[in-house]
């Protein structure tokens, strides 16, 4: 290796260790940047459970399948309704339009024609009331089906097959997913160490494996941990960051490097 080189890449590490030097390490704790705990959102017996503990799923993935028996059978048996009212309303339309061409010819009273259009309406009403039957049901049987909102990964599961779940009653949530490959580092500071970071700002976020570029993304406006008496209040900031192909324990120390 030349001397210029040697040199220079001294000069690299010496700089590097300068802004570090620089840059005061506060504490901090791993924390999910978002976490969702997931219901049914209609009453029915579990009927499959498609992820485990751990498990990394993709957004629109099934995570819990409740039976869909009961509402199929509610479908079919709306969708042969529509059907009879359907026939029915071509039916009432084509009797009017015979009742209006009497009385224009004068062979049918002005009561007679009133009753015609009467049935025609109310065989449309009730159509139209089916057809929202029908779309309320396959609304509920598409939430069967209970899918992941975002990439995530299964962080907490409560369920079993055969289970009867009902969202009205209080109990605890089917499964909870965090996003997956995204944390924040809380920091708790003094009021007069706020300033000392802004929304936006770029910083460096070391755990135990390294470091990593994080940004901060909330400051709170009021104290977020109690505090003895007499000791200065504390302030929560986040500092989001990425921690790509590894999953890091929540809880667990880290620091943060503010200039």
């Amino acid at each position: 290796m030349m001397r210029g080189q040697i040199v220079g890449w001294t000069g690299g590490v010496l700089w590097m260790s300068a802004v570090i030097a620089m840059a005061a390490p506060l504490d901090c704790t791993v924390e999910w940047q978002r976490r969702i705990a997931l219901d049914a959102a209609v009453a029915g017996s579990v009927s499959a459970v498609k992820v485990i503990l751990s498990q990394r799923v993709a957004k629109g993935a099934v995570l819990v399948t409740l039976d869909p028996v009961p509402l199929q059978l509610a479908m079919k048996r709306v969708n042969a309704k529509k059907e009879a009212l359907a026939a029915q309303v071509a039916d009432r339309h084509e009797a009017l339009v015979r009742s209006q061409q009497l009385y224009a010819e004068g062979s049918l009273s002005g009561v007679a024609l009133a009753e015609a259009v009467a049935a025609a309406r109310q065989s449309e009403l009730a159509h139209r009331r089916v057809v929202l039957k029908r779309e309320r049901i396959g609304h509920r049987l598409a939430l069967t089906e209970v899918r992941a909102p975002f990439d995530a990964i299964v962080i907490d599961l409560h369920i079993d097959l055969g289970q009867y779940v009902n969202p009205k009653a209080f109990r605890r949530p089917l499964l909870t997913l965090a996003a997956i490959d995204r944390y924040v580092a809380v920091l708790a500071l003094p009021v007069v160490r706020l300033g000392d970071v802004a929304l936006g700002q770029r910083l460096k976020v070391v755990t135990h494996d390294g470091p990593r570029e994080g940004t901060v993304v909330w400051k709170a406006l009021e104290p977020s941990v109690a505090q003895a008496t007499g000791t200065p209040a504390l302030y929560a900031v986040h500092v989001q960051f990425q921690s790509e192909g590894q999953v890091l324990r929540v809880g667990t120390s880290c620091r943060v490097l503010v200039p």
